[in-house]
């Protein structure tokens, strides 16, 4: 039950990026925020309340699994617009170039952030590899804070940019914040 459970929300989490990337596109930053916070309390009150019913590490999971359910289809109310619009054809070498670009991008910034825990772990006692990675998990507090401004600059950039705008004012003021 639990692994059904499990793969079950792995797919639904799928689907997560898709609406939380549409939304970013579309500028809709308060619809994300209140998508992102909500399916957070949604997550936690859910599973609260199912582990407190007796179902143990299975209600845990099932939280999570309405939490996605409640954030896909509450995400899907401002990108409906978008569904009476006819399907363009597209072209999947294109996206897959892209997929593989953005895969070899983003490596090497998962790999700077977390190898050095990985190796903490792996050549030091268990107590000194808990403090590191304690003090290493309040040193990526800076990465989670600027992670909104460069939600909200990157896709207004880009507008910018399509708009024939300098968007070199907008890149610096964030910069600086």
């Amino acid at each position: 039950g639990l692994i059904v459970v499990s793969g079950f929300i792995i797919f639904l989490s799928l689907f997560t990026p898709l609406t939380s990337g549409l939304l970013n596109g579309l500028q809709r930053f308060g619809w994300l925020a209140g998508i992102n916070i909500g399916g957070a309390a949604v997550k936690l009150l859910m599973s609260i309340l199912l582990v407190s019913l007796g179902l143990n590490v299975l209600g845990a999971l099932l939280g999570i699994g309405v939490s996605y359910i409640s954030i896909l289809i509450i995400s899907l109310i401002p990108v409906l617009f978008l569904f009476k619009h006819g399907i363009e054809k597209i072209e999947h070498i294109d996206i897959f170039k892209y997929s593989i670009m953005t895969f070899f991008v983003i490596l090497p910034l998962v790999l700077m952030v977390n190898l050095d825990v990985v190796l903490v772990k792996h050549f030091f006692d268990a107590v000194s590899s808990g403090y590191y990675v304690a003090a290493s998990n309040i040193g990526k507090i800076i990465w989670f804070i600027s992670a909104p401004l460069i939600m909200v600059m990157f896709p207004k950039a880009v507008k910018m940019h399509e708009e024939k705008k300098n968007a070199g004012n907008l890149l610096m003021n964030t910069m600086f914040y």
